[in-house]
């Protein structure tokens, strides 16, 4: 029997609940009732559970929703339906994705191999920022900066090569090519999602190697509502903010603050002088949200205040006590405009612009250790200003068997400052789109170009496509091909930092990075009563051409600068299984990455980091009480360094593990305490050979990794309507 589609008056919905609450996002797919099965239509329920049926019976119509019971009927008749899904006795959590998507989803319907991190997750590990949630994450590697912070590596690729999004608007602001970890607070965020691999087709420039995009809670009731946490940490943490917000009808605004403090730490006593260096951290955020007729437009305004205090050694002699010490100033103040129209329950649009300003001042102090007299020493200017803008916006649509996205971005830095010289710019105008085609329902092809045009290297095109195939609806089968691209930042490019300690200058002949990244991943879930069991294995190679690199040119003037280091390739291999009950989640996982240098000799070979994790929570219903062990071995690392113009040599450091214990208890609705120990096997500093080639860890062979072992005790506590009724 033929089958026709039927636009317009003869559309017919099908609702999707389960125990009468509506299910987003579940799979409907609808087949030719006899003969050879083909596919007539295919897509998701939208928040209402609804999904409209454009062709006319009679078909057959699946339902498929992860964790619960997939069903199959016939359908003889064009009139509405509804049909309830049983869950397969667990409650997971709707985790769904929003960065590089089309159009928001479930994680597990995602064309890409995407890592959330949920707000419990956060919570659970007592994470105060961003570094804190990595340290422990696999396939992420994790060093710390005396002066600049904390940077990362994901893939094998530097910091420089991530971009880090909140709300899907970039951070700028960085140092040494790294955006401070330790600066991105995680106090509102409720999710964090991470894509490995090249996402430049829609974030461009410093999505080389992956994207990290932290996402915003919103109001979670109507009324008003507030909450005030604190922290303490035995190496000499006190850190409190609050925040309040009121939400009526269409409208809702926001307000938080606070103040992290941290007293600084050395394994061993310096008098003065500390590895950590003591770091005050004042940071506040407004926002306003209104929502009219499908449409919503939200502004935020956000600015962080951080100081950190470099304490030196003292010079004492018969007739004076002294030292001389540094404070480091960063603020960062950022301004998001964002609006976002459904034009229809098939298509809609989003807008934003934001304004940045970043700003690193170093001042230096004469201490009287006798007087106890500070007193600011006259220096040249020692300060880096940036400010930068971004304009992005976007249309999306979505039909049976197809989404498409088009969009386009303006990317505007400006550098200014001592170790500038004058105001330097760069600007670059880009236009995106991608595909998403779904010739059957098991089956989601996504191609994706930007056209990019740079104000300092010109036009470039930039390729990527996405497959992910369901055999069947528990397995998973995801690669990818994409291009990958990176301009050279106005530091790199313009950098001119000289005085006692430093002798960096900027390189304007660089020429921009290109890779090519392949990614594949298969991944299965089974359910079995009360359980669910989940393995993934998956893969990535990246080839990098132009790879930039701050290296030591003269050793004898600590002369720094900033070159291309030829060709660099990283691939690795992983596994990662979870097995989840209602009380029970456990998580174990195994990665090998391999790095090499073309330009390391002909002999060269692959350098291996190898990393286990294990992540293990357990929840005591009866008490309303969780309790957590959070494992992390990280290998004996191995990377190139450049020590000259024409020499790569081998920077190693030492394997380390890092295992914390936490609990958490609610109280009510309102109070919830965290406590535990962080840190258990005391780690601090490891060995490495790598110090003396960085232009800011001095001598030794030391390198800082971690602030030996701590106690924590985390306080929350959250105000609203009924927030002291039972939970």
């Amino acid at each position: 029997m033929g089958y026709h589609l039927a636009y317009g008056q003869k559309n017919y919905t099908v609702t999707v609940t389960s125990d009468t609450e509506p299910l987003a996002f579940a799979t409907i797919s609808l087949t030719t009732a006899t003969g050879v099965s083909k596919q007539l239509q295919t897509g998701f329920t939208n928040d209402l559970g609804q999904f409209e049926i454009t062709v006319l019976p009679p078909l057959k119509l699946s339902v498929y929703k992860f964790g619960y019971a997939t069903q199959t009927i016939s359908v003889s008749q064009a009139l509405p339906l509804q049909i309830n899904l049983k869950p397969l006795g667990i409650t997971l959590p709707n985790v769904t994705v929003s960065t590089a998507q089309v159009n928001e989803r479930p994680q597990e319907n995602s064309v890409y191999k995407v890592k959330v991190i949920t707000a419990k997750e956060i919570e659970m590990q007592s994470a105060t920022n961003l570094r804190d949630i990595l340290l422990t994450q696999l396939n992420i590697q994790v060093a710390a900066d005396p002066v600049l912070g904390s940077s990362m590596a994901l893939q094998g690729m530097g910091g420089q090569q991530v971009k880090i999004l909140r709300d899907g608007v970039p951070v700028v602001g960085r140092e040494n090519g790294s955006i401070d970890l330790s600066q991105m607070q995680l106090q509102n965020v409720a999710r964090i999602e991470i894509i490995q691999g090249p996402a430049s087709t829609v974030y461009g420039a410093d999505a080389l190697g992956g994207v990290i995009n932290l996402i915003s809670k919103p109001i979670a009731h109507a009324g008003w509502q507030a909450s005030v946490n604190s922290k303490y940490e035995s190496v000499g943490t006190y850190n409190i903010d609050a925040a309040t917000a009121w939400q009526k009808n269409n409208t809702g605004i926001n307000v938080s603050g606070g103040r992290n403090f941290f007293n600084g730490y050395s394994a061993s006593d310096t008098m003065r002088f500390q590895t950590w260096k003591p770091r005050e951290q004042l940071f506040g955020s407004i926002g306003a949200t209104q929502k009219y007729k499908g449409a919503s437009l939200v502004f935020k305004s956000d600015y962080l205040y951080e100081t950190i205090y470099d304490f030196g050694n003292p010079t004492i002699t018969p007739y004076q006590a002294y030292a001389f010490d540094y404070n480091y100033i960063t603020k960062r103040f950022t301004n998001t405009l964002q609006a976002n129209k459904n034009w229809n329950k098939n298509s809609k649009s989003t807008a934003s612009v934001s304004y940045q300003n970043y700003e690193r001042i170093k001042k230096d102090y004469y201490k009287n250790l006798v007087t106890l007299e500070n007193t600011q020493m006259i220096t040249p200017p020692q300060d880096n200003k940036f400010n930068n803008v971004n304009i992005r916006a976007d249309y999306s649509a979505w039909r049976n068997k197809w989404n498409y996205q088009i969009g386009t971005e303006i990317n505007a830095d400006y550098g200014t400052g001592a170790k500038i010289d004058g105001q330097k710019t760069m600007q670059d105008y880009a236009l995106y789109n991608s595909f998403e085609w779904m010739p059957v329902s098991q089956l989601q092809i996504r191609p994706a170009l930007r056209f990019a045009q740079n104000s300092i290297y010109g036009f470039k095109a930039i390729p990527a496509i996405n497959f992910s195939y369901k055999p069947c609806q528990p397995a998973t089968i995801r690669a990818s091909v994409a291009q990958g691209y990176r301009a050279p930042s106005l530091k790199e490019l313009y950098l001119n930092f000289v005085d006692i300690n430093h002798n960096i200058l900027g390189n304007e002949t660089l020429k921009p990075e290109n890779s090519t990244n392949l990614q594949g991943s298969a991944e299965y879930t089974s359910f079995l009563k009360t359980l669910m069991f989940k393995i993934s294995a998956s893969g990535f190679y990246n080839h990098v051409q132009n790879r930039i690199m701050l290296s030591l040119i003269d050793q004898a003037t600590n002369f720094y600068t900033y070159q291309n280091s030829g060709k660099f390739i990283s691939y690795g291999t992983g596994l990662e299984t979870t097995l989840q009950s209602n009380v029970v989640k456990l998580d174990a996982g195994f990665m090998l990455t391999r790095i090499k240098f073309d330009n390391a000799g002909s002999d060269a070979k692959f350098l291996n980091t190898p990393e286990w994790r294990l992540a293990c929570t357990y929840h005591y219903t009866k008490w309303n009480m969780s309790t957590g062990l959070f494992f992390k071995y990280a290998g004996k690392s191995q990377t190139y360094i450049n020590t000259s113009l024409d020499d790569v040599a081998v920077a190693q450091a030492d394997a380390y593990s890092m295992f914390d214990w936490t609990v958490s208890k609610k109280l009510y609705k309102t109070i919830t305490i965290n406590t535990g120990i962080k840190n258990i096997l005391n780690v601090t500093n490891i060995n490495s050979n790598a110090v003396a080639a960085t232009p800011h860890a001095g001598t030794g062979t030391q390198l800082p990794m971690a602030m030996g072992r701590m106690f924590f005790l985390d306080l929350r506590i959250d105000l609203f309507k009924d927030c002291f009724k039972k939970s």
